[in-house]
């Protein structure tokens, strides 16, 4: 049974034969070919379809700018109020002569 195993898979190795250079060589330049083909035989892009995606991608862009401006804006208004408070704070220790540093 073993010889058997052993003849059948010699003989399927026999069948495979390794690609030569020029073999692979012109697979390669085929497969480029076919590729280019496909590229050049695409239609070309609407005009009216290329504006409407030009003005999509214009609007999630101002959209984008729009989200970025208003989080920059509350991070900088928080900012402003906390740090008014502090001075608020300080004011009020101040006049009260408590130092706003130290827990009481």
């Amino acid at each position: 049974m073993c010889d058997f195993l052993m003849t059948q898979e010699s003989v399927m190795m026999r069948a495979f034969k390794n690609p030569g250079f020029h073999e692979r060589q012109s697979s390669a330049a085929q497969a480029r070919s076919k590729a280019l083909a496909l590229y050049r035989n695409r239609p070309a892009v609407d005009p009216a379809v290329l504006a409407e995606r030009i003005a999509r991608q214009e609007r999630r862009v101002a959209g984008e700018e729009a989200k970025r401006s208003a989080s920059r804006q509350a991070k900088a208004e928080a900012k402003a109020s906390a740090r008014t408070h502090q001075i608020e704070v300080a004011a009020l220790a101040e006049h009260r002569g408590v130092s706003p540093t130290k827990p009481c």
